[in-house]
């Protein structure tokens, strides 16, 4: 029996320890392996934390699956993935530049071209440098949307189960025999996100619990026992969530990091980094302050963009698109 109601506040709590991980892995193993300093290379607990980001890709799939049922054209899809990606992102990016221009390393600079065409979100397409490195997510993010918004342009969305098991056949074989499709795994996770949703929908079929079954074991194919630990334990608590056994996930702190857990990613990397950087640079040797520093730093500037730009500008496009848009895209 899955959750029944419309916004999912454990799933916000997910994503908060999902962000969290993933700072964490950035400002221990990353820092140190980027910069090759060691003054926190001895701190191992968090360098499994870039797994966050497979966190990140699940809920992905299910939120975009969940918001689905809630449009009414492939226009009104387009045109909300659009404003709740780009203008937040479009910020970041230009705090992210200045701050490493002015007190960043050579290492995390860009130049103007580059910085430009990463307003595209595609740079790495483009063959240009990444802003910040954790861009990279996004373009995996937009070629998932693309696929989405052919489902709904073909009308095939209740198909979405054979669509994935044939991506899944297809997929093995162009990748493990073949040696090609890179970013298979990746779409495995937005699949499988897609059917923790059918879960808690309570579509509880045994094609559905079979193919998240294939999924794992895909992964420890992929890469061997740890990603396959991962994804068991991924897909572990996804059960846990959508049978209702995750509630503390709804306590505010969780709910609030979650709320925050966009800009929160794309603004924590480099800036953090040269942050460390100025800390180590001025003798402070305290591996907890050289994490906490710039981790709440980033929080507030994550905090300060979300509340006083990315909920206003959500707003006032959301509210544009129902005066001037909604008739149009109810007709596409």
């Amino acid at each position: 029996m899955g959750l029944n109601k419309s916004r999912i506040t454990e799933l916000d709590g997910l994503r908060g320890i999902a962000a969290i991980l993933v700072v964490l892995y950035h400002y221990t193993t990353r820092f140190s392996v980027k910069f090759d300093i060691e003054i926190l290379s001895d701190i191992t607990f968090f360098k499994y934390g870039h797994y966050g980001v497979q966190m990140f890709f699940v809920i992905s799939g299910f939120v975009i699956f969940m918001s689905i049922n809630k449009i009414n054209s492939p226009f009104e899809f387009v045109y909300k993935r659009f404003i709740r990606l780009y203008p937040t992102f479009w910020l970041c990016l230009i705090l992210t530049a200045l701050f490493v221009s002015f007190l960043g390393p050579d290492l995390l600079k860009v130049n103007w071209s580059d910085f430009f065409i990463n307003f595209t979100m595609i740079p790495h397409v483009l063959n240009s440098k990444f802003v910040d490195g954790v861009y990279w997510t996004l373009q995996i993010e937009l070629c998932f949307y693309l696929f989405i918004l052919l489902l709904l342009l073909t009308n095939t969305t209740r198909y979405i189960t054979i669509i994935g098991l044939f991506y899944i056949v297809c997929g093995f074989l162009l990748y493990f025999v073949f040696k090609l499709f890179p970013y298979y795994h990746h779409g495995l996770l937005f699949f499988s996100g897609i059917q923790f949703y059918k879960l808690w929908r309570g579509d509880n079929k045994w094609s559905t619990h079979g193919s998240l079954l294939a999924i794992v074991v895909l992964s420890y194919l992929f890469k061997g026992i740890e990603l396959g630990l991962c994804i068991s334990l991924i897909f572990g608590t996804f059960y846990l969530l959508i049978y209702q056994k995750l509630h503390f996930l709804s306590l505010p702190l969780f709910v609030f990091l979650g709320k925050v857990s966009y800009t929160f990613y794309l603004l924590h990397q480099n800036i953090g980094h040269s942050v460390q950087l100025i800390l180590i640079q001025n003798n402070l040797t305290n591996k907890f302050l050289l994490i906490a520093i710039p981790f709440f730093l980033t929080l507030v500037m994550s905090y300060l963009v979300t509340h006083f730009f990315e909920e206003k500008i959500l707003k006032k496009l959301s509210t544009f698109y129902k005066l001037h848009f909604k008739k149009l895209a109810t007709n596409n």
